[in-house]
């Protein structure tokens, strides 16, 4: 089964997320990298109203052992909903340390998994997605 975490935050903060794999070293030949993504959704009306849920980052799913992305959460009294995942096809679960380095103060704690917040989270973030023409407008002819 997936994991799911509610990240709270009570003051705003700037925060790096980061999904870390086990390394090479020591492990079979067989053994390579899963395809780790992470979305980050904030949660107005909390993280089982996932009609209501806002993308506020994404990590891509990418083979390497770390990836990292950057969350400004900006609301105090807060909560997002971290849902790391894969889309290869895979044998049970997922395995990886999550890191939260945050410059302020945050709680985690694991919610149970619902399998349509990937559905809804994937395409909540590919449709607010902006073109680098719209993200920096000044460098373009």
């Amino acid at each position: 089964s997936s994991k799911m975490f509610e990240l709270k935050v009570v003051t705003s903060t700037w925060m790096f997320v980061s999904l870390i794999q086990k390394t090479k070293r020591g492990q079979s030949s067989k053994y390579e990298y899963q395809d780790l993504g992470l979305m980050v959704s904030q949660c107005p009306a909390g993280v089982d109203r996932l009609e209501e849920h806002l993308p506020s980052a994404q990590l891509w799913p990418t083979l390497t052992r770390i990836g990292h992305t950057e969350v400004l959460a900006t609301n105090q009294n807060q909560s997002y909903l971290l849902l790391p995942f894969s889309l290869a096809p895979r044998q049970g679960d997922l395995e990886y340390t999550l890191a939260i380095y945050s410059a302020n103060p945050v709680s985690i704690r694991p919610v149970a998994y619902n399998p349509m917040a990937l559905n809804i989270g994937l395409h909540l973030s590919v449709a607010a997605a902006q073109s680098p023409k719209e993200l920096f407008p000044g460098i373009w002819m």
